[in-house]
């Protein structure tokens, strides 16, 4: 399982990096908008003295998938040959949508945008967290901050039972185990997204996990 790399460690990538004019840290600073406790994590590119930091990001979160957006900070020697290798490199992006979108930003309703979702966000990040401790059977093995929870089911329930129970009501957990690159025993490992689903949708979506853990202890019988 991954988890945020403290600033030590960044310090330590950072000066490797620095070593040689040959290395590069690539970094994908996937969902860094909306973190929701304590203070805001420096991204590595934020760090970068040496210009050491290929940075890429997209707006398919923070505005919509379709908009088909992404971009690319590169250190200036990699910029000069960047520009003269792929000048001419078709881009699938048409330029009055991204004139739209750099007018947006300039104009400073990207940063309210941002605002307000991570107030919308933060809502239903609150309720389903608190739904989910009340409930014995599920515990979080890492650090809950983000749009995507990672749980834990207790050993006391047959997941395979679980599983089925939930695709019956069609609700679907993605299973931990399709990120890992050998199987290793995560069974009971999910994670749950919640960006798109109202606090009603949350709600039964709860109920609906509770009923299937009640229903998949490895001593119950499926009702």
């Amino acid at each position: 399982m991954g988890t945020v790399m403290s600033i030590q460690r960044r310090i330590e990538l950072l000066n490797w990096a620095s070593l040689s004019k040959d290395r590069y840290v690539i970094e994908d600073d996937y969902d860094s908008e909306f973190k929701f406790t304590g203070y805001p994590t420096e991204s590595l590119k934020a760090m970068d003295k040496n210009s050491d930091v290929i940075y890429f990001g997209n707006f398919s979160k923070l505005l919509a998938p379709s908009l088909r957006i992404s971009y690319m900070i590169l250190p200036d020697d990699l910029l000069e040959k960047y520009e003269k290798n792929f000048k001419g490199l078709s881009n699938t992006v048409s330029t009055f949508v991204q004139k739209a979108l750099a007018n947006f930003i300039k104009s400073g309703e990207f940063e309210k945008h941002i605002n307000r979702m991570k107030n919308i966000y933060f809502k239903k990040f609150k309720f389903i967290v608190r739904k989910l401790e009340e409930i014995e059977e599920i515990s979080f093995p890492q650090k809950v901050d983000s749009l995507n929870l990672l749980i834990k089911i207790d050993e006391s329930i047959d997941i395979i039972k679980f599983k089925k129970i939930l695709n019956n009501k069609s609700l679907h957990l993605i299973d931990l185990n399709k990120f890992t690159y050998k199987k290793n025993g995560k069974e009971n490992y999910f994670i749950l997204g919640f960006a798109n689903l109202s606090i009603e949708e949350i709600d039964q979506g709860i109920e609906i996990i509770k009923f299937a853990l009640k229903n998949s202890k490895n001593n119950s019988l499926e009702s």
